[in-house]
């Protein structure tokens, strides 16, 4: 039964306003102790949460491993790495998917667009997967700079810009919104993300996807992934060559509440891919007594906000394991 009160959560939200290491590390070990029992008010210790109260917190930065074995320098007082920190991961599904069809025999280059500081593409390039990772905002590309070089070994090469439609082109630069809790949710819309503190702005190149596998001569794409608040849409409209050509699996999440609220329509970006593409939602679950994660397609509703739709077309060679992750949980 939950037994938060609207004071007490207000408590819990005022407690975080002096954190710092010791503190948080205190909350870290009794989440990993009693994550039950944590679980009902452990959320509103997330800057992601308490920025919405208003409240500004400074930027504190540590350095963690990851449950796969990756290093980061982390700001614990943003979404993102609070999660790396709380939990050892934020999104899992990108990098195990990809993992995943590596493993049975799947190559080429992953492409990250919308890598904040690299939690898909660090453990992706450690598995030997050669990464290009794109991030729009300058200051959050600094910070993945700064995780590649903790993760020495890797093979991952680093693109400060927008991904955009063609027509974009026109102008070469981009402002991208930003709220503090929440860097990730920065976006090239204007009302995308306006809760909280007042949001700030930077500027960006724009690019196209097809415009980047030309320079970097990108023979073969094992997967695409998008998360980019919003502008999923139209980094597919400057990826229609290699789209067409290449055939990739393409990972993306799915808003259209947020699109409806910041731009007044929902384009439907299925109309950009060829024919032969089926669209799965993908879940994953972290296998309790093994430590590892699982994960299973199944059919998607496009009504519905998604966090990850893969896109796969039929020409997807491993027919066995898409059978396998349409019955059960996978583990990787």
């Amino acid at each position: 039964m939950n037994i938060l009160t609207k004071p007490l959560i207000d408590f819990i939200i005022k407690s975080n306003k002096n954190r710092n290491v010791e503190f948080l590390n205190l909350i870290k070990e009794y989440y990993l102790q009693e994550p039950k029992l944590a679980s009902e008010w452990i959320s509103y210790c997330d800057p992601n949460v308490i920025r919405k109260s208003g409240m500004r917190l400074p930027q504190i930065h540590v350095n963690v491993k990851d449950v796969f074995q990756a290093n980061y320098s982390v700001n614990v007082n943003d979404h993102i790495g609070w999660n790396i920190f709380l939990r050892g991961y934020f999104d899992p599904v990108p990098s195990i998917f990809v993992k995943m069809i590596h493993l049975v025999g799947e190559r080429g280059v992953y492409i990250d667009g919308g890598a904040n500081i690299g939690s898909t593409t660090i453990p992706v390039a450690l598995a030997g997967i050669e990464c290009l990772a794109v991030e729009a905002s300058n200051s959050t590309c600094s910070e993945l700079l700064k995780n590649f070089s903790l993760n020495p070994s890797i093979k991952a090469t680093a693109v400060n810009a927008a991904l955009c439609a063609p027509f974009q082109l026109e102008k070469k630069y981009s402002e991208i919104y930003r709220s503090e809790g929440n860097f990730a949710a920065g976006s090239l819309v204007e009302n995308w993300n306006v809760s909280g503190p007042d949001q700030f702005r930077e500027f960006t190149i724009n690019t196209t996807l097809d415009h980047l596998i030309n320079v970097y001569n990108i023979e073969k794409i094992i997967c695409l992934k998008l998360d980019i608040e919003g502008y999923e849409y139209f980094a597919l409209e400057g990826f229609q060559k290699g789209l067409t050509s290449q055939r990739p699996p393409v990972i993306f999440e799915w808003r259209p509440d947020h699109l409806m609220k910041s731009i007044g329509r929902v384009d439907d970006l299925r109309s950009l891919f060829p024919e032969g593409y089926q669209f799965f939602l993908i879940e994953y679950s972290r296998m309790e007594g093994v430590g590892q994660f699982g994960i299973h397609l199944r059919e998607t509703d496009f009504s519905q906000p998604v966090e990850n739709i893969v896109a796969l077309h039929s020409s997807f060679p491993h027919k066995n394991l898409l059978k396998q992750l349409q019955t059960s949980y996978v583990c990787l």
